[in-house]
């Protein structure tokens, strides 16, 4: 059955129940507006490439996640043990060890001189969760790693930063999705 729009001198509901015309607009106009924010709201919170590779404004980042008992057990572990802050530190079957590798695209040369962040969002990040990620010692290709708590089984948004010498305030980002199983 069409909805009949009631016209009411007043301006509110008709007798038959109907919102009158001028606020059936007023709610369509409403609705669309809620629909384009939430529909750009969703475009700026960037869901990740899936894969372990991608490249960034001239830079090919490629991380590793190993799970917890890799994790312990690698000859790396010892030299590249950290603090960190407290609230990314639990349980040893939750803690987690990221690396990431980056290079210059055109000349295939690894990046060996920036700073790189990680931005970690997901089960037990409320908001986001940074840590620095370090250079590992020993490590046959320059490489960047860090241990963190991945408390839940669930996706996490993990973007790397690599601020270059000359880029500290600039540095180029790479957004990837990973799933804990």
């Amino acid at each position: 059955m069409p909805c009949v729009i009631a016209r009411d001198p007043e301006g509110g509901v008709s007798r038959e129940g109907h919102m009158s015309e001028p606020h059936a607009r007023s709610f369509a106009a409403r609705a669309l507006l809620l629909a384009v924010v939430s529909a750009a709201t969703a475009a700026c919170d960037s869901p990740g490439v899936r894969g372990r590779s991608q490249v960034v404004e001239g830079v090919r980042f490629e991380y590793g996640v190993a799970a917890p008992a890799a994790a312990t057990r690698s000859a790396e572990a010892a030299a590249h043990t950290q603090p960190l802050p407290p609230r990314h530190v639990g349980e040893r079957t939750n803690l987690y060890h990221v690396t990431l590798k980056a290079r210059d695209v055109q000349t295939n040369a690894p990046i060996d001189d920036a700073d790189v962040m990680l931005n970690i969002k997901g089960h037990g990040y409320p908001g986001h969760g940074s840590m620095p990620l370090r250079p590992i010692e020993g490590a046959r290709t320059p490489t960047y790693g860090g241990y963190l708590a991945l408390p839940q089984p669930g996706r996490y948004r993990l973007t790397f930063h690599v601020a270059r010498p000359g880029r500290k305030y600039d540095p180029v980002r790479a957004v990837f999705s990973y799933e804990r199983l």
